[in-house]
């Protein structure tokens, strides 16, 4: 691993007992260059924290055109939102270069929740803040 798990903002404040306890939860996943974690429209089964390599988050229009939301490093974690909601996968995500991904499974991650509100307040941080930066574009966009 290119960083320590207590580094993940993730795991941040999670005391060891519980980071072990969460590590016991997860998978670790080597993921080839330039493939697809999952589509768009996918049934949302887990949630993945980046260990090495960087990957995208995008959608394609009906012409094929790509618009990349978010470039991912090590550290980040994606794929919250459906696990949260049920909802399919609101947009693709594909590695750029070969990755380590810790991958919970979406039945974990909910023992999780129920168990650790810090892990709870994490994700929320996390997502208050992509809706503040998507917020933050569209002003920009307006204008």
């Amino acid at each position: 691993m290119s960083i320590s798990l207590a580094s993940i903002p993730f795991f941040a404040n999670l005391n060891a007992a519980d980071m072990m306890s969460l590590m016991a939860a997860t998978k670790t996943v080597e993921v080839p260059g330039n493939t697809t974690i999952f589509w768009k429209g996918d049934a949302p089964d887990a949630l993945y924290i980046a260990l090495s390599g960087r990957l995208k988050v995008f959608v394609r229009d009906q012409k094929g055109r790509e618009t990349v939301f978010a470039t991912l490093k090590p550290g980040d974690y994606f794929g919250e939102m459906g696990i949260i909601d049920g909802e399919p996968r609101s947009a693709n995500v594909a590695t750029i270069e070969p990755c380590t991904l810790l991958r919970l499974g979406a039945n974990e991650f909910e023992i999780c929740l129920q168990t650790n509100f810090r892990i709870v307040r994490t994700v929320l941080k996390g997502l208050s803040a992509r809706m503040r930066e998507l917020n933050a574009r569209n002003v920009a966009l307006q204008r």
